[in-house]
């Protein structure tokens, strides 16, 4: 992995003007929380991870095609929802946080902004519904990727289903290319009956390192299977 490739990052500044339309705070300036939801470590050790970190993915289909996904920004958004959350199902006083990636193929992941330079990415919103649960929701911004809603509910239950998907396994010692976890990986699995483009059909998601493998149903491309070839965390 070369440092070449760090440079597939979206300017900061336009998503901080981004993240400032899409959560205006809508609080009132006098209003003061009694208390205050944290998101907990154990929820976080499954995807908060440091800027610059990269996941290096490869298609299984055509094992020319490479992906390097790279954390970009993470946002806090707590400062917006004092006593009036500006998302909708997040409770009030409570800590939410927005994840962006960048992907390095532009030719698979291509923005939807008419310049061909800017490269397509995805982004992660964690927030919480009650006292005692997370949720991580999934959105896109490359139209050859369709990621949103609710991908996963904290804490973690199998084959329930929480928006489109449904947590089909839980899976210990999970090897991929050579890679060796020994924390667990968990099978996501959408519950949609209908074929929908471009929809990730199964992820397999591993605590402290993140996404490893997904499967993307045909659309605008074919159907792929990606798989996780190299990472780093920062």
């Amino acid at each position: 992995m070369t440092k070449d490739k760090l440079l597939y990052q979206l300017p900061k500044v336009i998503i901080f003007f981004w993240l400032l339309t899409l959560f205006a705070c809508n609080s009132s300036s006098n209003c003061e929380c009694s208390s205050f939801k944290e998101i907990p470590q154990s929820t976080k050790d499954w995807f908060y991870f440091k800027d610059s970190s990269y996941w290096v993915f490869r298609m299984l289909e055509d094992t020319t095609q490479i992906d390097t996904i790279i954390q970009t920004l993470v946002k806090d958004h707590s400062i917006y929802i004092k006593c009036e959350t500006s998302y909708n199902g997040a409770m009030n006083c409570s800590e939410m946080r927005t994840i962006f990636y960048t992907h390095s193929n532009s030719k698979l992941f291509p923005s939807y902004n008419s310049n061909k330079s800017n490269l397509g990415f995805h982004y992660f919103i964690i927030y919480s519904p009650s006292k005692n649960s997370e949720v991580l929701n999934l959105y896109s911004s490359t139209p050859n990727l369709s990621l949103n809603g609710q991908l996963v509910m904290f804490p973690l239950k199998l084959n329930k289903q929480i928006g489109y998907y449904i947590i089909s396994d839980s899976i210990e010692n999970y090897t991929i290319n050579n890679l060796k976890f020994k924390s667990t990986t968990l099978k996501i699995k959408s519950n949609i009956s209908a074929q929908i483009d471009n929809i990730i059909t199964e992820v397999w998601w591993t605590k402290g390192v993140g996404m490893v493998k997904y499967i993307k149903s045909e659309g605008n491309t074919p159907k792929a299977t990606w798989e996780l070839v190299d990472y780093k965390l920062q």
